[in-house]
């Protein structure tokens, strides 16, 4: 849709109530928990949903918008490419996080919270993840 001019939100605020709140990016009036709470200073709601946040977010760090995330996700049939779980991680985490090469910033997929910072931990060092499947599968099944 495209930002709305300083006009338009003027006008678009008159529409506003004290459970609604128009996103200064998109122009739409959502309800407030559509929008995230600025945690330094006074307890205020930001000035742009969610969504936008997002989206501003995917095209700052990783070059991509929320239809090539859905895209990805559709690619991976709406799961973890790792565990297979389509479940992104717990109550907080509703999205995959954007796997990508932290070299090249290359987005690789997207993955579930623990499989991310699994992967993460193992500061993509692919013989370290070896060794440490190799030793999972030494041990499997003994007490």
């Amino acid at each position: 849709m495209g930002r709305p001019s300083k006009e338009k939100l003027k006008e678009y605020k008159k529409l506003e109530t004290k459970d609604t709140k128009i996103c200064s990016i998109c122009g739409e009036l959502k309800p407030l928990f559509s929008f995230g709470v600025q945690t330094s200073g006074r307890k205020l709601s930001r000035p742009y949903c969610l969504d936008c946040q997002r989206e501003k977010q995917y095209k700052q760090h990783y070059d991509m918008t929320i239809r090539d995330y859905e895209k990805l996700l559709k690619q991976q049939n709406g799961k973890c490419p790792i565990c297979s779980t389509t479940k992104p991680g717990d109550k907080t985490k509703i999205h995959f996080c954007v796997d990508h090469d932290h070299k090249t910033g290359k987005v690789r997929g997207l993955l579930c919270h623990s499989c991310n910072t699994g992967l993460g931990r193992f500061k993509d060092n692919t013989e370290s993840l070896i060794a440490a499947a190799v030793y999972i599968l030494k041990h499997k099944g003994k007490k």
